[in-house]
């Protein structure tokens, strides 16, 4: 059974260490940044498990505007970022962007199952109705391909996609509901 959760942080020793092996130590955030983030707004830290071990995880953070535009624009690093630039889980009602900072799944199915619920985390972070906008910057060829076919556009010369959020809603309600309607014919097998 996958069940997918707010990480712990127990977690990010792991989330640290899978980050290492996709996008290389260059580019993987320091783990003691994560912790730092993780402080801030833990919400925005989820860890798969499939029958209790970890499988995936995502980390997309409520960055604040001055922030986001600073790390689009090239004047920032991931590496930059701080707990304070990073919207607070009582502030939520404020968060109009979030960042897809890194998303990892050890098979489809694992990343069909985050896709599927995706909406419900975005909650925790954000109130869906208010939320403008969600930013990724893909390192991997799977994150590139995922960016385009999901319609998220590039930001002008920069390496960063950025898609509206009801109209990525809109994308991928689709899938969701054929992923959810997999999910149930399965459970009644």
């Amino acid at each position: 059974m996958i069940e997918i959760a707010v990480a712990g942080a127990a977690d990010l020793d792991w989330i640290a260490g899978i980050e290492i092996r996709s996008y290389g130590p260059m580019r993987a955030v320091a783990p003691a940044r994560l912790r730092e983030w993780h402080e801030a707004n833990p919400l925005g830290f989820l860890i798969v498990r499939d029958g209790g071990e970890r499988c995936g995880h995502a980390t997309i953070l409520p960055l604040k505007p001055a922030m986001l535009r600073a790390l689009m624009a090239g004047a920032k690093g991931e590496n930059d970022i701080r707990g304070e630039d990073i919207v607070s889980p009582h502030d939520r009602s404020s968060v109009r962007s979030l960042y897809i900072e890194s998303v990892f799944a050890e098979s489809i199915e694992i990343f069909g199952e985050m896709v599927r619920t995706f909406n419900r985390h975005v909650t925790r972070l954000a109130q869906p109705a208010l939320l403008e906008q969600v930013v990724v910057c893909p390192l991997t060829p799977a994150g590139k391909l995922l960016v385009r076919n999901l319609g998220f556009a590039r930001v002008a010369e920069s390496s960063f996609f950025s898609a509206r959020y009801a109209e990525l809603v809109g994308r991928t309600t689709s899938i969701r509901t054929a992923l959810g309607a997999q999910r149930r014919s399965a459970a009644d097998v």
